[in-house]
């Protein structure tokens, strides 16, 4: 993914423990330029597919939104904001700073 690329590029994420998590999760890096089209692909397929939860990561803004497929229709469950320590599905065992993924 493109905007997969551009981020695994950048030094500071190449340092980052947590990421695997997320990566595990088919995570959604989103860049503001690919965004609108980009996320309405990839949640189609995944909702096709049966992935059961989708993050959306805008570095940006500096937000994550946890989306779950329900009944093939993708729920908003919560959307965390700036340097947040959160627990999120489907890993609400695994504690992490969203502060761990923002580049100054």
């Amino acid at each position: 993914d493109e905007a997969e690329g551009l981020l695994k590029s950048d030094p500071a994420y190449q340092n980052r423990q947590s990421v695997d998590v997320i990566e595990n999760n088919l995570d959604n890096l989103l860049v503001r330029s690919v965004q609108r089209g980009y996320q309405a692909k990839k949640l189609g397929i995944y909702a096709r597919d049966g992935v059961g939860h989708a993050w959306l990561m805008d570095p940006v803004a500096r937000t994550l939104e946890i989306l779950r497929l329900e009944g093939g229709r993708w729920t908003i469950l919560v959307t965390h904001a700036g340097d947040a320590t959160i627990r999120v599905e489907p890993f609400e065992a695994i504690e992490f700073s969203l502060g761990e993924f923002w580049v100054e």
